[in-house]
């Protein structure tokens, strides 16, 4: 007697069917490789394919890096929900999702007009070899390999893998089958490659260019987002107040380099500014968390906070003229003087808030002894850098500022100095 035993087929068979079509693909070379792109579904690309993740120990062949959730997350969260956006209004695209088809049984390509007739392409071969230009794609998914191996993967994801993780985690449990509606991205396939051809050029895609300047996204950031979302988001506050900063009538006026080309503002005023926004913007969100009981006072009023800010930076500016003027030779502009400066000013804003001493005649006499005690020569810091030389420097800082000292130079300053600001922040 024979029994008969129910085969139980794999999830993504279940899910997909024994293959999968991924519709039209364009044949052509890339630099010295033939490559197929093409468009399909964010959850079938992320479906087919499965990372090469390092590891030192348990996998020493793998290429890719260590998944970062939240990275994924937030990709995964952009791609969904383009969906539901106007593209006049909020344009997002993906860059391509590059996969190696490094078991080429799983992965056929036909003719177009007999689906039963196949194409043998490989990424190494010559574009002269290559039978037809336009073909189909077809996934033989009943060939997966299920679960998918935590190495050595049938298709293996080269770059995109932070695009994909989040459908394939949700696409594997089940989530949201009904309810997620997932996009159209491209895709390039390689065909073919070798573990250690996929890994040089996992190499030069994601190690050997240059990556974009901070301060040019930054500006891009400043220049898409609302301005009076920017007020309210803790996170984007200090970069809308570093512009601010910059503006002609403000501490920063004429200081500040937004990044891209150079050759606008060298034209104008002959020389680069000497602070990056993104520096600058750095600065002011330690300068707020230096300054808790100010942000707690002012949290909903983002222009008296900029006021507040101008009004010490103008005290720096005037206290410090020589070293605001030369970031060559003064460490005040450069990156452990900023961020001196800025913990620094974070205590002084908070003390100056409790004292009501907040005018910018306050602020000077405050700076009158720091500016007296401390020097500011890059010549006087040999070997001082990084985020220890920046607490160093806001040591010393803090050190000369020591409350009687203030005291004396205020009461100087009222009897004999010059007329008080009026501004108020009320």
């Amino acid at each position: 007697m024979t029994t008969e035993f129910a085969v139980t087929p794999s999830p993504i068979v279940a899910r997909r069917g024994q293959s999968i079509d991924l519709g039209i693909g364009l044949v052509g070379q890339n630099l010295n490789l033939i490559v197929i792109r093409g468009h399909a579904p964010l959850d079938v690309l992320a479906d087919i394919s499965a990372p090469d993740i390092y590891d030192q120990e348990e996998n020493p062949t793998g290429t890719q890096r260590d998944l970062k959730p939240k990275h994924a997350e937030d990709c995964f969260a952009y791609a969904v929900g383009a969906i539901d956006l106007l593209p006049e209004d909020d344009p997002r695209a993906f860059p391509e999702i590059i996969l190696n088809v490094r078991d080429t049984s799983v992965v056929e390509f036909y003719d177009l007009d007999d689906d039963s007739n196949l194409y043998d392409i490989t990424s190494t071969m010559g574009l002269d070899e290559v039978e037809a230009r336009l073909v189909g794609i077809r996934v033989r998914t009943s060939r997966l390999e299920w679960p998918k191996p935590k190495r050595a993967p049938q298709v293996s994801r080269v770059d995109g893998n932070h695009r994909l993780a989040k459908a394939d985690e949700l696409v594997a449990n089940g989530d949201g089958d009904d309810e997620i509606e997932y996009p159209q991205v491209p895709f390039t396939l390689l065909v073919g490659l070798e573990v250690i051809q996929e890994a040089r050029l996992f190499r030069d895609i994601n190690g050997e260019h240059e990556g974009m300047e901070t301060a040019h996204l930054d500006t891009i950031v400043y220049r898409i987002r609302d301005h009076e979302e920017m007020k309210s988001d803790p996170k984007l506050l200090p970069l809308w107040l570093a512009h601010e900063l910059r503006r002609d009538d403000r501490a920063f006026a004429g200081m500040v380099f937004l990044g891209g080309s150079k050759a606008g503002v060298k034209k104008t005023s002959g020389a680069v500014p000497p602070v990056k926004i993104n520096s600058l913007k750095t600065t002011i969100a330690s300068q707020l968390r230096a300054a808790p009981g100010v942000m707690a006072a002012l949290r909903n009023e983002p222009e008296k906070l900029l006021e507040l800010l101008d009004r010490f930076w103008k005290a720096v500016r005037e206290s410090f003229p020589e070293a605001w003027q030369d970031k060559r030779n003064y460490i005040l502009l450069q990156a452990i003087g900023l961020g001196a400066f800025a913990r620094f000013g974070g205590l002084l804003l908070d003390r100056a808030w409790d004292n009501g001493q907040i005018k910018l005649e306050d602020f000077k006499a405050a700076l009158t002894p720091v500016a007296k005690k401390v020097s500011l020569r890059r010549t006087d810091y040999p070997g001082i850098a990084g985020a220890g030389g920046q607490q160093y420097i806001a040591e010393l800082l803090i050190e000369a500022a020591e409350p009687d000292e203030v005291i004396k130079a205020k009461n100087l300053q009222e009897l004999g100095g010059p007329p008080e600001d009026k501004i108020s922040l009320s």
